[in-house]
């Protein structure tokens, strides 16, 4: 019974510095977080919907915390659950400065997204769609275009009458719900501060926190 409490309690403490972990990449804590990944909190830790601490430091526009997440090695095009980006939530977005970083990185515009009435879709037809023009030149000239690609057809009409019929439709498509998971554990200061002392321990007894 002891053994059994002990491990239920490390995976709860375990669970909590997780959640920790990804709410500091959102908030843009890149100090923070940086101290997590020094005691080797996983670089491609993602929450319950597959979003990496890359995809939702990308998505609330944090360029600091990106750059450290890419010194660390975490992949830069890897995709949540909806088969998304971290480039792709950026041209959705309209940041161009984490763009610009990421295709740095590697990162490609061009990186299938899964696909919208059959047509499939990329981080390049992301920017088109919402109108990112800024994005949209970022990429191209990335990949060295002669000239502004064209939206096919039926994606022309989507676009042009988002508004009117499917705008809503496609921000739920697009939307990486980076934040949905804000609606659970936030952890308070005092707890947050207690757990990260538990990192610079030892692997043993006294912590209910292993490879961490």
């Amino acid at each position: 019974m002891e053994v059994e409490t002990q491990t239920t309690g490390e995976e709860k403490r375990y669970s909590e510095l997780q959640e920790c972990a990804l709410d500091y990449a959102r908030e843009g804590e890149t100090k923070a977080l940086e101290k997590m990944l020094a005691h080797h909190l996983p670089v491609n830790l993602a929450d319950t919907k597959g979003n990496t601490l890359l995809m939702l430091a990308s998505y609330h526009d944090h360029p600091k915390t990106v750059e450290m997440l890419l010194n660390y090695g975490a992949e830069v095009d890897r995709p949540n659950d909806r088969g998304q980006t971290p480039l792709a939530g950026v041209a959705f977005k309209g940041y161009q400065e984490i763009a610009q970083i990421l295709l740095m990185a590697e990162a490609n515009p061009l990186a299938s997204q899964g696909s919208i009435m059959g047509v499939e879709m990329t981080p390049l037809r992301f920017a088109m769609i919402f109108g990112r023009t800024e994005i949209q030149k970022i990429f191209e000239e990335h990949l060295v275009l002669s000239k502004p690609q064209k939206l096919p057809p039926l994606l022309r009409i989507v676009s042009f009458f988002g508004n009117l019929f499917s705008r809503n439709k496609l921000t739920n498509f697009c939307s990486l719900q980076a934040q949905a998971s804000h609606e659970s554990t936030l952890i308070k200061k005092q707890s947050i501060n207690s757990m990260l002392q538990c990192c610079g321990r030892k692997r043993s007894g006294e912590t209910g926190v292993e490879n961490y």
